[in-house]
């Protein structure tokens, strides 16, 4: 193809989880002057993200138009099935071509600097930087090599490996920008300090790149990545003005303005791109989700490997300026698959049909003819394959909750309390598949397509059915699939024991599918009383009061949803058919224009504002919008009768209406291929749960291979285990139980000692616990002391009466250290930093055992216990089937002493 004849130059830049509500106050304050020059000489919106809100699959999405299910990133790793290992997703995983190939075959010259999942890097005409260059950051005084495959053409590979900047070479200056009164924190406790020069380290290195290239090399187009404010918020978004309940004072002082620094940091760093781009570049700049902040930051992230998302927001932000672009203006309804046929049409290319996205015309001031080819797949290039490099065996990056996470593993490893998890592949195989499955599934349910996300839906479920995001989702995607039965038995066996907010609102969702209105609302009614901040939950109360005819307290619900997050879009959507229902056209208007601004691709917005326009006798307005909407929904037979209606109006619109009454014509044999279709997937989903029994049948068959009791039943037991975080009083209660005359299962392997002086209690064959679940039903009858590290291993199918010990995290923390000391030497890494992981472990375990359904639990504090005992006992003695007769001797083992020592290590 030749070379358009524009000679534009674009400028993609990117901020991960930048936020709108974070910079519109510093905006405000005139803190961030390049932004607010470029907005005032361009347009801005809100960019609305993706499902799953996961990083590499929407950098892909923007670089590619392309949802996740067509351009194959799924997660931050893969498995690679030649080596068996899990390993970072690459430019190998992408299944299409990104915007820089899509360019070169039109003849022009890209850069990408740092994008996802672009290592080994791609032999491009141009320049690209991988993902790689920065990481890993080298340790204090060692060299920093390359990684092989990072740099193209390599011929650059000295020059920009020159300009990476080393942590240790940060100014103080520079920190000070970031953090007050950095001289008073104790860095051997506090180690956040360094947190926030490794990651400045890697943005300026990233940012060193970018700017030679753009400086010294020829471009056209040129991509760059910053993942330093995403970073930086997970860190610090909790020390964020306002100060939240908890956050020790001391520290909110010194680290309040980090997240607000990582802004102007970005602000100096874009006026410099702009100063090497040139006054007539063409910017974009983007961000692919938001980021929590003020009262809507979470309190609890879910134990999932995907939990982080918890914190991110679904509207990024948009900014664009350059030639031809309208000047100090607000667009709507933008998404990140919008982004590259929008770079196509700046450059005077077709986009494609097997693009997601669409062109912003909204944003030019004289939108331009948009063509469009089939695809961009079958063009010849030499030089533009996505799957060109040498393979890459390095362990994956991850991000900071799973170093911790390993670090935690580590120091449990260390201490004696469970075996190293890395003589367990195969585990992390599986779960990798089972997550990126997970997040496939999610891309499909995000494009509507839920009969392609069941069969993912229904692999994870099987895999883990406890888990409550897999079972709320599957039950969720049957219902839109109109399988109501399939999905009240998904959920039998886990809502029942279920009443949080969320299994309430399921449990309401069922019974509107089921045209049950009325016990809905009861559901709705106790799950509000639990959770009143509910988005979701209000909406769901709006629509099941506008199936019972009660609209004025159906707006009631939708206007608290808003309350809550005036960036819901179904919220508005549900105002506006309020507003339809009382006549009232013009709020109705406004109301689906509000919604539309924040997801522009919602049908019934667009279908509302057209019945609105229709009314109000604005025709030809409301004709563009009920196309729009069957540009959307194409089988929404409402928009069909409108429409002809409306073509009735005016002349020679013949054909058209002849086309909408063709399409209404089909409908009863559409219906009755509906019918026929949602019976093939009831049978086929019959035959797929028919063939996991099997599986399971045999991976039960070659699990009793390997040690399995010879009593193993299929019927579920029940097992009393005591738990807690090590150090937390786990011996003393497993003493109590003895002294009741519970039987304990203890190999007495681990012999009483110094830290211990009435002993630990523990069976050492428990290790095996995560390679070897049946181990457990060894302790059949007996009370089993179990780490909480292990618990999650525990098999699902049997239930557990579970102890957990509380302490002070701070106690907990010195008590390991001294007892690693002890054992090892070494006390490990600071104090401060170890109570850290310890509570994020701790919280993650407690919740998901709140949240078991095989799990009773009982949560006894290691002082309360010690301050008043006798309480304490009596709850333990109902709790595990003691006669109370026994409390007596039972006390006798709490020693009066051991509270004066409470904070000691003699008490595990």
């Amino acid at each position: 193809m030749s070379r358009p004849a524009s000679r534009r130059k674009v400028l993609l830049v990117g901020w991960d989880s930048a936020d709108w509500k974070i910079i519109q106050p510093l905006l405000d304050s005139g803190e961030l002057p390049v932004l607010e020059k470029v907005i005032n000489a361009g347009v801005m919106g809100n960019l609305a993200s993706l499902r799953p809100m996961l990083s590499p699959m929407l950098w892909t999405s923007i670089a590619t138009g392309k949802h996740a299910f067509k351009h194959g990133v799924c997660g931050f790793t893969e498995v690679d099935h030649s080596i068996n290992e899990v390993v970072p997703v690459s430019s190998r995983t992408r299944k299409c071509k990104a915007i820089w190939n899509i360019l070169n075959e039109a003849g022009l010259k890209t850069h990408v600097v740092n994008w996802f999942a672009t290592h080994p890097s791609e032999p491009i005409d141009g320049a690209c930087v991988s993902e790689r260059f920065a990481l890993p950051l080298p340790q204090l005084g060692r060299e920093w090599k390359l990684t092989n495959g990072t740099i193209h053409p390599k011929r650059l590979e000295a020059t920009l490996g020159e300009l990476r900047l080393r942590p240790e070479e940060i100014p103080a200056d520079i920190l000070s920008m970031f953090v007050r009164d950095a001289a008073k924190i104790n860095q051997e406790h506090d180690k956040r300090l360094h947190q926030i020069m490794m990651n400045l380290a890697s943005c300026f290195c990233v940012h060193a790149a970018a700017t030679y290239l753009i400086e010294h090399e020829p471009w056209d187009f040129a991509a760059v990545y910053y993942e330093t404010i995403d970073l930086l918020s997970h860190l610090f978004m909790n020390f964020h003005p306002p100060r939240r309940a908890g956050i020790y004072e001391p520290e909110f002082n010194h680290y309040s303005d980090v997240v607000n620094s990582a802004y102007r940091l970005h602000d100096a760093m874009l006026g410099r791109l702009l100063q090497l781009a040139g006054e007539n570049v063409t910017l974009i700049l983007v961000s692919d989700h938001g980021f929590k902040s003020g009262k809507n930051r979470p309190f609890v992230v879910p134990n999932t490997p995907t939990g982080i998302a918890a914190w991110h927001r679904p509207s990024g932000i948009l900014v664009m300026r350059g030639n031809g672009l309208r000047e100090d203006e607000l667009i709507h309804g933008a998404n990140l698959l919008d982004i590259t046929p929008t770079i196509l049409s700046l450059f005077g290319l077709p986009t494609a049909r097997d693009m997601d996205g669409r062109v912003l015309l909204e944003a030019f001031s004289d939108p331009p003819q948009t063509e469009r080819v089939e695809t961009w797949e079958k063009a010849k290039s030499g030089n533009a394959s996505p799957t060109t490099g040498d393979g890459d065996k390095r362990k994956p990056r991850t991000e900071r909750s799973t170093e911790q996470e390993r670090a935690l593993i580590q120091q449990f490893v260390e201490m004696g309390y469970i075996k190293d998890p890395t003589e367990n592949p195969q585990e992390a195989l599986k779960s990798t598949e089972r997550e990126n499955r997970w997040a496939l599934a999610q891309s499909y349910l995000g494009a509507s397509r839920h009969a392609d996300a069941l069969r993912l839906l229904e692999s994870v479920f099987e895999e883990w059915p406890e888990r409550w995001d897999f079972c709320c989702e599957l039950a969720l995607c049957q219902l839109s699939l109109g399988l109501v039965e399939e999905a009240q038995e998904t959920v039998s066996g886990v809502i029942e024991n279920r009443q949080n907010a969320g299994a309430l609102l399921l449990r309401a969702n069922l019974a509107y599918r089921s045209r049950h209105f009325g016990e809905g609302v009861k559901f709705l009614e106790q799950a509000e009383a639990i959770d009143s901040a509910s988005v979701g939950l209000h909406n769901q109360i709006g629509l099941t009061r506008l199936r019972l005819r009660q609209p004025e307290l159906a707006e009631v619900a939708f206007r608290k949803a808003i309350e809550n997050d005036p960036d819901d879009p179904q919220a508005y959507l549900g105002l506006a058919f309020c507003r339809l229902r009382a006549r009232q056209y013009e709020e109705a208007a406004d109301f689906s224009l509000q919604a539309l601004a924040l997801k522009f691709d919602l049908a019934l917005a667009h279908h509302y504002l057209g019945v609105a326009l229709a009314r109000l006798g604005q025709d030809e307005r409301a004709i563009q919008a009920f196309e729009t909407c069957l540009h959307y929904r194409p089988g929404w037979n409402p928009a069909h009768r409108y429409l002809i209606l409306l073509y009735k109006r005016r002349a020679d619109s013949a054909d058209k209406i002849e086309r909408h009454r063709e399409f209404l014509r089909g409908r009863i044999e559409r219906r009755e291929k509906w019918r026929a279709f949602r019976k093939q997937m009831r049978q086929e989903a019959v035959e797929r749960a028919r063939q996991r029994v099997k599986a399971r049948r045999r991976l039960r068959e070659k699990a009793h291979k390997i040690d399995i009791p010879a009593s193993f039943s299929s019927e579920p037991m029940e097992f009393l285990v005591v738990s807690g975080l090590p150090r937390s009083g786990t011996s003393l209660m497993m003493q109590i139980l003895a002294a009741a005359e519970i039987p304990l299962m203890t190999d007495d392997q681990r012999a009483a000692d110094e830290s211990n002086v009435r002993g630990y209690f523990e069976w050492e064959d428990i290790k095996q616990l995560p390679q070897n679940p049946f181990i457990i039903e060894k302790a059949r009858g007996r009370a089993t002391k179990v780490i909480s590290m292990l618990l999650p291993s525990l098999p699902r199918h049997h239930k557990f009466r579970i102890i957990f010990m509380q302490r002070p995290i701070e106690e907990i923390a010195a008590s390991q250290a001294r007892l690693r000391q002890r054992l090892s030497g070494t006390s490990g890494s600071n104090q401060s930093e170890m109570a850290s992981r310890l509570e994020q472990h701790r919280n993650r375990i407690v919740d998901l055992l709140r949240d078991s359904p095989n799990v009773e639990l009982l949560e006894v504090e290691y002082t309360d216990l010690l301050e008043h005992p006798r309480a304490n006992l009596e709850r333990i003695a109902e709790f595990a089937k003691i006669d109370p007769s026994k409390i007596d001797i039972m006390a006798s083992q709490i020693d009066p002493s051991l509270r004066h020592f409470a904070t000691e290590t003699h008490v595990a």
